[in-house]
């Protein structure tokens, strides 16, 4: 177990997004507090934060984590947020189906690298 927490690091994942409600922009106003009161529940989560662009119905999620490597991070921050986006009580339907035409068409985009905090020895 030590030797797998000590092959960890630290990743920022940065999960960018339009939302919608049907063909209409979500209201995001109301989305945010339980969104992210429904983090608190994930586990695995070093820290997370929200952004959200009204005008253009935009949600940033950002999330701090452990994994072994970028690939890793990325699938767990995709998981983490899709579980808080349905415990706070939203849907995330066709999810699976959509994700690569989202990226391709930049409805959805990501950033993760290696996070700048300092690891306490």
């Amino acid at each position: 177990m030590l030797e797998q927490e000590a092959m960890n690091r630290n990743y920022y994942v940065e999960l960018s997004f339009e939302v919608r409600d049907g063909d209409a922009p979500a209201d995001l106003e109301l989305m945010v507090d339980p969104l992210m009161d429904a983090f608190e529940d994930v586990s695995g989560l070093t820290d997370v934060d929200l952004g959200v662009d009204l005008l253009a119905s935009a949600l940033d999620i950002c999330i701090h984590l452990d994994g072994p490597d970028e690939v890793a991070a990325l699938g767990a921050a995709v998981a983490a947020a899709r579980t808080a986006i349905h415990a706070a009580g939203h849907s995330t339907p066709g999810w699976e189906s959509s994700f690569k035409s989202m990226v391709d068409s930049g409805q959805y985009q990501s950033l993760i690298r290696p996070a700048g905090l300092a690891t306490p020895v």
